[in-house]
Order: structure tokens, then sequence, then C-alpha cells
């Protein structure tokens, strides 16, 4: 009986993982998947619902923004000298509960991101940092174009093993790509 245990669990562990993980123990992202694809291809709007939170926000920036519309113009119309703030003021004024931001930005390569070797060794750094899986569920990752092209073509490489990353493109690159086309 104990051969045929020893057996089973033999044939459950995979031999080249085990010896990978003590050969890279900071490894944290293990091998690319062979299942390939994009898990959000087949999203739709109907997967997508609106909490009870979400419309109460929505529905106080409305209220918001028609009143600060309303006193901008009124104070046009009647030529009432008054300096009204800017809109992003005006709408900061009433909150009294705003939630503390959790925002980390830290910098952990002085290399550049040409190669996926390098943005995979990135990621095994912010796993290990942000203690992903225990700490956190999720890391929006930020980078330029080409990282950022690194990213997605991980992503779909490693499949779930990447899919705590959340790959966004640095906001400079986003609004210098914006002011080129438009």
């Amino acid at each position: 009986m104990l051969p045929d245990l020893y057996k089973k669990i033999e044939d459950l562990v995979d031999k080249t993982a085990l010896i990978k993980s003590l050969k890279e123990p900071e490894d944290k992202i293990g091998e690319p998947s062979p299942i390939r694809g994009n898990k959000f291809s087949h999203l739709s709007l109907e997967d997508f619902k609106e909490t009870g939170d979400e419309t109460f926000a929505w529905e106080s920036f409305e209220k918001k923004l028609s009143a600060y519309s309303f006193l901008k113009y009124l104070v046009q119309e009647n030529d009432i000298h008054v300096d009204l703030p800017g809109l992003k003021t005006f709408l900061s004024f009433s909150e009294t509960d705003t939630e503390k931001s959790e925002f980390c930005s830290i910098e952990v390569l002085d290399e550049t991101a040409d190669s996926k070797a390098t943005v995979l060794k990135t990621l095994n750094i912010l796993h290990k940092k942000f203690q992903i899986g225990i700490k956190l569920q999720y890391q929006v990752v930020v980078g330029d174009r080409k990282s950022y092209d690194h990213l997605i073509k991980l992503k779909s490489e490693y499949g779930g093993s990447l899919s705590w990353v959340l790959p966004y493109p640095g906001d400079w690159h986003i609004l210098f790509f914006n002011l080129i086309f438009y």
C-alpha cells in the first residue's frame, strides 16, 4: 500500500517546477501558461453593474455640476464681479468623507524595460515587495509604451500567474499620443 501511495504522490508532483522553485526561490511567477488568451475578450456591458455607492456618487456629482453651472451662468449673465473657484475646487468643497488613498509609488529597477525578461524580473520584485496574494490581490503597474507592451505580452503568455497585474500606460504617454493624433 505504501509504494502505491508514493507512486500517486510522485505522479502529482511536477518535478521540474519543484526543482525550478528550489533553484530560483525569487521567481514567484513561474513558467508561461500553455493556454494563451485574453480572459476579458468575451465581456459585454451586461457583465458590469452599478453599485448603490456608484449610483449615489454619480447623482451627487450631477447635482454639484448643475449647481456650479447655474452659479457660473448667473455671475456671467448679471455681470456680477465675483471670483468663482475652479470646477475642481468647487466639487471638493462639500467632501467631508474623502477616503484616504493607499497609493504607493516605488522605483523598482534602474534598468530599461528593453526585454520581457527585465519586466518579468521587475514583476517578481513587485510580487515580493507588495506581498501579492497575502496583502494585495491586484497591483496596477504603470509603464511607458515599451514596458506596457511587454506587460501585455507577458500577461498573455503567463495567463493566471499574472492575473494580479493590472497594466496601465503612463499618463504622460497617454497625453502625448492624444496630442499627436488629435
